[in-house]
C-alpha cells in the first residue's frame, strides 16, 4: 500500500487494490479490475492524483480525478 502522505510521482503506474475492489458491486469492480492506470497530475491543492486509465480493448479510456492514495498500489515494470 502507497503512503497516504506521500504523493505518487507523474507518471507512476498503479492499479487499485483488491481490499478496494472488493466492496465495490461486481459490475464497478468489473470496469476496474486488472487495469493498470498511470499518475497524470494533480488538481491545484490537492494531495490525490489524476490517474489515467488507457483504452484497452472494448474499455473506453477513463480519467479518475483525485483518487485516493489508500486505494492503490505501484505497479512495478
Amino acid at each position: 500500500m502507497v503512503e497516504s502522505d506521500t504523493p505518487l510521482a507523474v507518471g507512476t503506474k498503479v492499479r487499485f487494490l483488491d481490499s478496494f475492489l472488493n466492496k465495490l458491486t461486481e459490475k464497478e469492480a468489473a470496469r476496474l479490475r486488472g487495469r493498470v492506470g498511470q499518475v497524470t497530475g494533480y488538481r491545484l491543492g490537492a494531495t490525490s492524483p489524476i490517474v489515467l486509465f488507457e483504452k484497452s480493448g472494448r474499455r473506453p479510456e477513463l480519467k479518475l480525478f483525485e483518487v485516493s492514495v489508500n486505494r492503490l498500489e505501484v505497479v512495478s515494470d
